[in-house]
């Protein structure tokens, strides 16, 4: 079975100062706070909150993220989120999401992350 990926979302997030870790680079959990903003932006977009308030909510069920360079400040980052087609299963449905991110200097894939929403 093959899933067809459509991208969903685009945003550039600046990198804070803050973000770095011992290293001189972005600590590996912030590029998981990167992602969780493009999924707010994108959840919002559809005509949705996000709140403690809703009723209900998308909830992740497992992530991952491949490191493949570091970045560093000053850089902007691009998160670009796809989406693939919902997976009925008998209970609950489950939505598979990608994204990729991009630093703007040097303009190449940084990290990829994946996680299944419930």
């Amino acid at each position: 079975m093959t899933t067809e990926r459509k991208l969903l979302l685009t945003t550039r997030i600046p990198v804070r100062w803050g973000d770095m870790d011992a290293y001189g680079h972005v600590n590996n959990t912030v590029y998981f706070r990167y992602f969780e903003q493009a999924r707010v932006e994108w959840i919002e977009q559809q005509g949705s909150r996000v709140s403690p308030e809703e009723p209900v909510g998308a909830v992740i069920i497992n992530a991952s993220c491949t490191f493949y360079m570091p970045v560093n400040y000053p850089a902007t980052v691009v998160v670009k989120m796809y989406g693939n087609a919902c997976m009925p299963t008998v209970r609950p449905r489950r939505c598979g999401w990608i994204r990729a991110l991009a630093s703007l200097r040097p303009c190449r894939i940084q990290s990829a992350a994946c996680s299944i929403n419930q």
